[in-house]
Order: C-alpha cells, then sequence, then structure tokens
C-alpha cells in the first residue's frame, strides 16, 4: 500500500508537471502568434514620398509591395550580386552595410515581416525563425535590451510577455536578431 501511495504521488506529480509544460508552451505559442501579427503591423508598411503638383505627399504602401530587392554585394569585392534569399544560406552572422537612404533599414523591415509571417516561400532559411529587430536610433545605446525592443513591439497589446520566452528563443536557435542603425550611432558610442 505505502508503494501505492508513492507510486500515485509520482504520477501526481509527473502530471501536473506536464500541465505547467503544456500551460506554458501554451502561453508562448500565443504570445508569439501576438508578436508576429505586431511585427507584421508595424515594420509591414513603408511611407513613400511623392511630389503631387508642388506639394510633398506621402503614400502608405504594403512592405510586400512596395520592396525592390536590393543588390548586395560580399565585401569590396567586384564579383556579381547576391541574392537576399541565398544570404541565410551562406551564413549565420551578416553584416549589411550601405550609404545612407540605400534601404538598409527596408531591408531589414523585410526580414522581419518575413520570418514573422512563417513563409518558407521567400526565405526558407527562415522558417520557424523568431525575428527581433533592435532599432539603435530608438535605443539608450549604453544599455541594450531585447526585452525592450520586444516591448516596444507589443506597446499596444495587453498580451503580455512569458517569462524566459526571449531566452527560449535565443537558446533554441529559433531567434534572427537583427540590429538595425549601426552607422547613426555615434561613434564613440558604438
Amino acid at each position: 500500500e505505502e508503494l501505492q501511495q508513492k507510486t500515485d504521488g509520482v504520477l501526481k506529480r509527473l502530471e501536473e508537471i506536464d500541465q505547467a509544460v503544456s500551460r506554458k508552451t501554451t502561453d508562448f505559442q500565443r504570445f508569439e502568434r501576438y508578436y508576429r501579427n505586431n511585427i507584421a503591423e508595424k515594420y509591414g508598411w513603408i511611407n513613400l514620398l511623392g511630389a503631387k503638383s508642388l506639394d510633398r505627399e506621402e503614400k502608405r504602401y504594403k512592405l510586400s509591395i512596395a520592396y525592390v530587392a536590393l543588390e548586395l554585394r560580399k565585401g569590396n569585392t567586384t564579383s556579381g550580386p547576391l541574392d537576399v534569399e541565398d544570404l541565410f544560406s551562406k551564413s549565420n552572422f551578416i553584416w549589411i552595410d550601405g550609404e545612407a537612404g540605400s534601404g538598409k533599414s527596408t531591408l531589414m523591415q523585410w526580414i522581419a515581416i518575413n520570418s514573422a509571417s512563417n513563409s518558407c516561400d521567400v526565405l526558407p532559411e527562415l522558417k520557424d525563425s523568431v525575428p527581433f529587430l533592435i532599432e539603435l536610433r530608438k535605443c539608450d545605446t549604453r544599455n541594450i535590451l531585447i526585452k525592450r525592443a520586444v516591448e516596444a513591439i507589443m506597446a499596444d497589446s495587453d498580451c503580455s510577455m512569458p517569462e524566459n520566452w526571449i531566452t527560449h528563443n535565443l537558446e533554441s536557435g529559433n531567434a534572427i536578431l537583427l540590429v538595425d542603425g549601426f552607422d547613426e550611432v555615434k561613434s564613440e558610442d558604438r
């Protein structure tokens, strides 16, 4: 009888652990769904300036429609252009450098929304990845936290981030960390 009680106690504890893990998984999945939607809403649009008569007019377009692929080159070489779609199949670490206004920030947003959409059509290497876009021009560069970037994305949402969600994604290898605006940070703060 004592053995039966111990067995029942162990089984009950295992059931409680299973429920806690299931609840945590559900919380992570729920938050991730909201987070992905908020990424698409925040970065899925681009404002293009144009001229209508002599007045400047700003128009808002879906990034998926307005995005024009950039011509990328590896380093300072004269080799042919690289496709954005091929970048992530070649390396886990990518540095994108270019002149002001050349489209680096738009490229970062495009990568973030493609990762968030979890579509394998455009960037198959990013399937199941979770994008973390850090916009340095909007941060205190002396104290950068991924958590603050996530909170900024989720500012208008009532869905709170589960504990260890960021750590889980970083440790599982699902995270894609996009750091934008390095060239906009004062050299002494880099």
